[in-house]
């Protein structure tokens, strides 16, 4: 399979999951794949919206690279 042709599988799935998830983003960077996310933090709130966000982020990278590997499997 030639390199453009993986790239474009690749962007699509990214796509896909910041199509699928409201608070993060997943990214391509050179090489490295890079979930970001934003909240809303409070001196209030930091303690709950660090644990909500950690799971949250943790649900996503577990689904991602789930997805990743199936997709380096198609290939």
């Amino acid at each position: 399979m030639e390199d453009d042709e993986i790239n474009g599988n690749l962007f699509f799935l990214l796509n896909q999951m910041n199509l699928r998830y409201r608070w993060g983003k997943v990214i391509l960077d050179e090489k490295d794949i890079v979930l970001a996310m934003d909240a809303m933090v409070t001196p209030f709130s930091i303690t709950e919206t660090c644990i909500q966000m950690s799971v949250y982020g943790a649900q996503m990278a577990d689904e991602i690279y789930t997805s990743l590997e199936k997709l380096k499997y198609k290939l």
